[in-house]
């Protein structure tokens, strides 16, 4: 539905943002294990980064909260479209012309039956993007930090089922 888009999409950016932010997460991570355990650090240096992982850990609870946020809302906003739609379309037909399931039918339809796509909108449409979009920010990124190892998974990481 076009008036679902706009949350799907929007749900879908902030779900990237929060992958980005674990990614940010693990780097530092990573970061932090090897330099204390291979190279030594300083304590200002190892505060910087425990800060850095701190911000990162608050970036990505902020993004996943705005994007179950967004896309409740989107979802809910959906739900009442689709009720909107279908009562128009039972008045159109009028009450001769009502389905073979009676008016019991129509009402659980336009109950329980739209409530089921609120996961639909709210979680499978955005996550199908996400789908698509984290595999490549996680090649990148493995990409620029290690291109021999960005390389690798670049060729077998395809090949991996979903």
């Amino acid at each position: 539905m076009r008036e679902a888009r706009a949350s799907v999409l929007g749900a879908a950016v902030l779900g990237l943002l929060a992958a980005t932010a674990t990614v940010v997460q693990a780097i530092v991570l990573g970061e932090v294990v090897s330099r204390m355990l291979l190279d030594g650090t300083t304590r200002e240096w190892l505060a910087s980064r425990l800060f850095a992982l701190l911000g990162a850990v608050l970036a990505r609870a902020l993004f996943v909260w705005a994007r179950e946020l967004v896309a409740s809302r989107g979802a809910a906003h959906a739900g009442r479209r689709i009720r909107e739609r279908l009562v128009e379309h039972l008045f159109a037909l009028g009450p001769a012309r009502l389905p073979d399931a009676g008016t019991g039918g129509v009402v659980t339809t336009a109950g329980a039956g739209v409530e089921r796509l609120d996961g639909y909108f709210a979680r499978y449409l955005p996550q199908v993007y996400l789908g698509a979009l984290v595999p490549v920010l996680i090649a990148g990124c493995v990409l620029y930090l290690d291109p021999m190892s960005g390389a690798v998974l670049l060729v077998t990481g395809p090949g991996y089922p979903s």
